[in-house]
């Protein structure tokens, strides 16, 4: 079991907490069970597009969170590749028929919202960390709202992507 301890937790709290235990004769049991792994759920619509910024930030960001011992599960639609990677908490592909070609051609996809599979991935997490602001991500903050859990977000939708396609940046390229 990977238990260690946080060098910089020295409060008067903490040393009774180790007394108390040291007193009862399970110190290793109580503190395995003070400095669990932490546990942490990351919510982005679509991790598997390629050429898309944000599924390279989530990708390094949930890399370098294993390297130091953080147990990170991924919320994301499914990979369309069955032998490449999949997250933990696969969803189904939310798809706008007018809308879907310039969607795509901008390297997004939106996740359907599956309140089950979102409960149990809540209910996992000790944090929950959402990547976008859009449906998917409203529906999983107001679970973890419902269940107490602590929050954290990064944005990374921009305009910038959609209008330089539409013609309306001065660097726009040419379609």
């Amino acid at each position: 079991h990977n238990s260690r301890i946080i060098p910089f937790v020295s409060s008067a709290r903490f040393r009774r907490r180790i007394n108390k235990a040291s007193l009862i004769g399970k110190k290793c049991v109580y503190l395995r069970t003070l400095f669990k792994r932490m546990k942490v759920l990351f919510v982005c619509n679509n991790v598997y597009h390629k050429g898309n910024g944000q599924s390279v930030a989530v990708k390094a960001t949930m890399s370098a969170l294993r390297e130091h011992g953080v147990d990170v599960r991924l919320m994301s639609i499914a990979n369309p590749d069955p032998n490449g990677p999949q997250p933990e908490y696969p969803l189904e592909h939310w798809k706008f028929p007018i809308f879907e070609p310039v969607i795509y051609a901008n390297g997004l996809a939106y996740a359907k919202i599956d309140k089950k599979k979102i409960r149990e991935a809540v209910e996992w997490a000790d944090i929950v960390h959402i990547q976008e602001g859009l449906f998917l991500q409203g529906a999983v903050l107001n679970m973890a709202r419902r269940v107490g859990k602590t929050l954290t977000a990064t944005y990374h939708v921009f305009a910038q992507n959609f209008n330089a396609n539409l013609g309306f940046s001065k660097n726009s390229p040419e379609i």
